[in-house]
């Protein structure tokens, strides 16, 4: 088992009323009193990520969390998870890997892509990561050959049409054909122990899980007819990980409790687990990028026709996350364009209408922390890191990424007070999916920070150094012979109820 020592997470612990603002601010200072350093950063807020788990706890008690990792896969929140009794979804070799070398037992990863290379099937043999899905023929067939004694999850077409990257098209068995590949898994004389599905990420359905598992309970009737031993489900992800979301994740919960308990009751023997990854990640993220370059509008200081030469107005409430139109719909539904201004001027009219009062250019971008718009997450609009007036006058702005193609729009409709070269401004909600940077143009990764309250890092830190954790707690007990991971549990649980205890929770 690997070693984790303090220099494996080295978070910022801060004191009781420092607000992640405050924190931001330090670190904006940090890197201002160091020349050419005003690259875009990440802050992770530890503690909400602990709080996420104790909403999970309390609202999903009889389903474990597996952590999709694809979702934000960096080492110091992994092992978090990891310490916190959490399994982990992965998806290809290097995730099973990456996990494993955090010390992670096999019994807790799921391998839940579908269509596996056949040398990602032996690794995964070769280290015990037994528990995998399919949905095809085929799939069994490599699976027989390479690794037969495999647990096998089939996976369940769903399609949510709410969800805003709905899964079963391209995933998953339909349901006609449900009844023929349990006979195939039979006929290859596979272990089929239960079954996957996932409704959909970004769906605004709470009522689907409630009935996919009833479909799932006559999945599982089916196969138990037929002499497999179901005993694990797998109810996927999809779970919002917003505060500010129209559908919260206490809605999704209900549904799952209530189905949960009329087809798979405790007495039922079955094993549920999940794979959470935006509802851990998404809110615990907050991104600083700065301001790198500014165009001005044709509504500022020009007369416009139709419009005034100022279009500032006051602060308003920031909308509830919901699907947002494109980019093009938005700004040809827009009645201002640039020929009012062509027309005064006798430069030749563009056809695209140019409505924005102030331009910003930020160092990040769509090939970056945003590459997740392309799959039509919506992202919240920017705040200003900057002392401003309650009345401070606003204005209509466009937030540009940092590469070259003119589809690097970050943001196409908000508005901001007036900023300058130099000037910051954050990005809440960040956590999920915005470790998919391509390096394009040759833009290089962000940098994170780790932040934890001061107290409650002083309850954290063993479960993060756990080597030292075991040992301490094996001597407090006078056990020697207390296993190592028996005793890591009832560690984690004792600290956890301390941690939760605190005022912050």
């Amino acid at each position: 088992m690997a070693q984790h020592t303090i220099r494996d997470f080295m978070p910022y612990a801060y004191d009781r009323g420092v607000s992640k603002r405050d924190f931001i601010e330090e670190r904006v200072h940090e890197k201002c009193d160091r020349k050419f350093e005003e690259d875009a950063f990440m802050v992770v807020d530890i503690g909400d990520v602990l709080k996420k788990h104790k909403e999970w706890l309390s609202e999903l008690p009889r389903v474990t969390p597996f952590f999709a990792v694809k979702c934000m896969p960096y080492n110091p929140v992994l092992i978090l998870l990891s310490s916190l009794g959490c399994g982990f979804d992965c998806a290809s070799l290097e995730e099973i890997e990456r996990v494993l070398s955090l010390g992670v037992s096999p019994s807790r990863i799921v391998y839940s892509h579908t269509q596996k290379q056949m040398s990602y099937i032996s690794y995964a043999a070769k280290n015990n990561v037994d528990l995998m899905t399919f949905d095809s023929e085929e799939e069994l067939l490599k699976i027989k050959k390479v690794f037969p004694a495999a647990r096998l999850l089939l996976r369940l077409s769903i399609f949510d049409q709410t969800a805003q990257n709905p899964f079963g098209f391209k995933y998953g068995c339909h349901h006609k054909n449900v009844k023929t590949m349990l006979e195939m898994a039979k006929k290859h004389e596979l272990q089929l122990v239960g079954c996957h599905f996932h409704i959909g990420s970004g769906s605004s359905n709470p009522a689907m899980f409630e009935n996919t598992l009833q479909f799932a309970k006559k999945v599982f009737d089916v196969g138990n007819r037929m002499g497999f031993n179901m005993n694990v489900l797998d109810i996927g992800g999809g779970f919002p990980g917003s505060p500010r979301c129209a559908n919260p994740f206490r809605l999704f919960a209900w549904s799952i409790r209530e189905g949960i308990e009329n087809y798979f009751p405790p007495d039922s023997g079955v094993t549920i687990i999940a794979e959470p990854g935006r509802f851990y990640a998404e809110s615990a993220v907050t991104l600083a990028a700065n301001v790198i370059g500014i165009k001005t509008g044709p509504r500022i200081g020009h007369s416009v026709v139709g419009s005034s030469n100022r279009s500032g107005r006051r602060s308003r409430k920031r909308p509830i996350l919901t699907r947002q139109p494109s980019t093009i719909q938005r700004r040809l539904s827009r009645h201002e364009s640039i020929s009012h201004f062509a027309e005064m001027s006798g430069i030749p009219a563009l056809d695209k209408p140019l409505t924005y009062d102030y331009m910003y250019f930020v160092n990040d971008g769509l090939f970056s922390s945003f590459l997740r718009n392309v799959f039509g997450f919506p992202v919240l609009p920017p705040r200003a890191l900057k002392d401003a007036e309650d009345d401070e006058m606003e204005y209509e702005c466009m937030v540009m990424g940092e590469t070259c193609p003119e589809e690097d729009v970050i943001v196409d409709e908000c508005m901001l007070p007036k900023l300058d070269v130099g000037d910051w401004m954050v990005f809440e909600d960040m956590g999920a999916y915005t470790c998919m940077t391509t390096g394009f143009n040759g833009f290089k990764k962000r940098f994170f920070y780790y932040a934890v309250p001061e107290n409650v890092w002083y309850y954290v830190q063993p479960l993060l150094a756990r080597c030292t954790a075991y040992k301490d707690a094996i001597e407090t007990n006078n056990n020697p012979a207390v296993d190592a991971e028996d005793q890591r549990d009832i560690s984690a649980t004792d600290i956890l109820q301390d941690v939760y205890s605190l005022q912050e929770f």
